[in-house]
């Protein structure tokens, strides 16, 4: 009887009844939202482009900007899955409303190698935007050893206090208000080092050893010759660099800049974001200016966050 059944069951199959598919519409979660998928796409790779043009490092091409090493990934100053806290910061004026998703903006991502980016995102590391020098810094918390009497001493990172091969004038560049959020959650992580920065004078910082002679190469190259009053001109204004490209160019003397507070540092970083040409362009590039030149003028002052 089961061989028969089997049998019978093969040459006559059992027909499934299925519900009609809709005459005009797909089944509903199967909707095709015409150019989503490639939308999305076209904006991801927009963000690596974006970030490989800007972080471009002369005679080194694409490095860390913390290093200069190889290889890179694209890292995110706030989280990409953290849609949340992004329109949360949006709302607060910590950025632009007009800023892309937080996994597609370029202005929320930076080019470091996986070592500097698994210590930034482990929050073992922050960045500040120090305004004095126009510059940002990239400051590591310490590491311990226990000594024979079982006293800890602190191990300062190679990089701490190492300038970062970013240029604040860029129209992308990293919005400075987004690495207080950062730093935020990482003197958090580590609640017992709250005076890290004090140890860096911030007029002599530097590019890393890498960074600083590629640009030393680039720079005597395009520099002219060498005459006695040029040099008399620079002793005059006590700079010990005259490097085009942003390197150290103070003479701290017996003055010492060290890191503020976030306290006391965030207003003045805010202003600072506001002001900055990557928050005008970011609000240019979606800002439609259909009125007249007073409405318009208006318009663009209370975006970057100026009354009219």
């Amino acid at each position: 009887m089961c061989t028969n059944l089997a049998s019978n069951t093969m040459s006559h199959p059992t027909l499934v009844s299925l519900a009609p598919l809709p005459p005009t519409n797909a089944p509903y979660r199967y909707e095709w939202k015409s150019g989503r998928l490639n939308d999305n796409a076209s904006d991801i790779t927009a963000f690596s482009t974006s970030l490989d043009t800007r972080d471009e490092i002369p005679k080194i091409g694409r490095g860390c900007i913390v290093c200069g090493e190889k290889p890179i990934e694209h890292a995110h100053i706030m989280p990409e899955s953290d849609k949340e806290l992004w329109d949360e910061l949006r709302d607060r004026g910590y950025v632009p409303p007009e800023a892309k998703p937080v996994h597609t903006e370029p202005r929320n991502g930076m080019t470091l190698c996986p070592n500097h980016r698994k210590n930034f995102d482990g929050y073992k590391a922050f960045v500040r935007y120090v305004d004095q020098i126009k510059a940002y810094v990239w400051f590591e918390f310490p590491r311990f050893e226990k000594d024979d009497d079982g006293s800890l001493t602190p191990i300062r990172g190679n990089f701490h206090g190492t300038k970062m091969y970013l240029k604040p004038e860029h129209p992308r560049a990293p919005i400075y208000s987004l690495f207080l959020i950062h730093e935020e959650a990482a003197r958090g992580h580590n609640p017992f080092h709250r005076t890290i920065g004090d140890d860096v004078d911030l007029y002599s910082v530097q590019y890393s050893q890498d960074i600083q002679a590629a640009l030393s190469r680039v720079q005597s190259q395009s520099m002219p010759p060498f005459t006695s009053t040029s040099a008399t001109t620079a002793s005059s204004q006590g700079a010990s660099s005259t490097s085009p490209y942003g390197g150290n160019s103070f003479s701290s003397g017996s003055r010492m800049l060290v890191l503020s507070s976030l306290d006391e540092a965030r207003s003045q970083i805010l202003t600072c974001a506001k002001n900055s040409e990557s928050w005008r362009q970011m609000t240019r590039e979606t800002m439609s200016f259909d009125g007249t030149a007073e409405e318009n003028f208006a318009l663009y002052r209370r975006s970057v966050g100026f009354a009219a």
